[in-house]
């Protein structure tokens, strides 16, 4: 296991999957989340959440050898969420960031802030309408000089860049900040922001410049892309 000093760790899991091996019992949830979970009316988006929260458990288990069960997730003083294990002190406590994209799961944590954002399309969108909303001017002009699955693929990389950087910084995709981010591609060590190319969608996460990223997920995930990002 590589040291976790400056490494995100990043998992993707499918809804289903990590059901079959949830606990029959809901206690290894924390007050706050079982109430936040009473809340959800909707079945698979209530099956969506527990899984999430198992998923960010599992991973820190993982890689510290430990049991899920032993790992509680909360938010720190800036809303953020955060995992605390019962038999470390609590400033080892890590940062965390889910996302969900149909049955898919993507869990990030690490020892610094950092985001994640996955994005598999589904139904067709008007992503040019999108892109005028949250775009840079010049990526906006970028996507229109593309088209079929090429304009797909370069839109969800930008999306999740910006979702994952939003996430980070516990402000969400702001209109306004994220049409003044531009990505850059750049080497490993000055990359805060690294992408997954998935089929026609696009894995994110966004960081400390130069972390090092450990994921565990399908096989088939291409080599990674680095990216900083320039304020304009």
């Amino acid at each position: 296991m590589k040291p976790i000093e400056h490494c995100a760790f990043v998992e993707l899991a499918t809804v289903s999957a990590l059901c079959s091996e949830l606990p029959a019992a809901d206690t290894w949830l924390t007050a706050s989340e079982a109430k936040r979970q009473a809340s959800i009316n909707s079945p698979p988006r209530r099956r969506q959440f527990r899984a999430g929260r198992w998923l960010l458990r599992r991973l820190a288990a993982n890689i510290h050898a430990e049991e899920p069960a032993q790992w509680s997730v909360h938010a720190d003083a800036d809303r953020i969420p955060a995992l605390q294990s019962m038999l470390r002190p609590a400033e080892s406590a890590l940062r965390a960031s889910l996302s969900h994209s149909g049955e898919w799961l993507a869990a990030g944590i690490a020892p610094f802030p950092i985001g994640i954002d996955l994005e598999c399309p589904g139904k067709p969108r008007d992503l040019l309408a999108l892109a005028d909303a949250v775009f840079s001017p010049e990526e906006q002009a970028q996507l229109r000089r593309l088209h079929g699955q090429e304009r797909v693929a370069v839109f969800y990389r930008c999306w999740t860049i910006k979702e994952s950087v939003g996430k980070r910084e516990g402000h969400g995709l702001h209109r306004l900040t994220a049409r003044r981010q531009q990505p850059i591609p750049c080497d490993p060590e000055a990359a805060d922001v690294r992408t997954w190319q998935m089929d026609d969608g696009s894995l994110a996460i966004a960081g400390e410049t130069g972390m090092s990223v450990c994921v565990f997920g399908p096989a088939e995930m291409a080599t990674p892309r680095y990216w900083r990002i320039e304020r304009l």
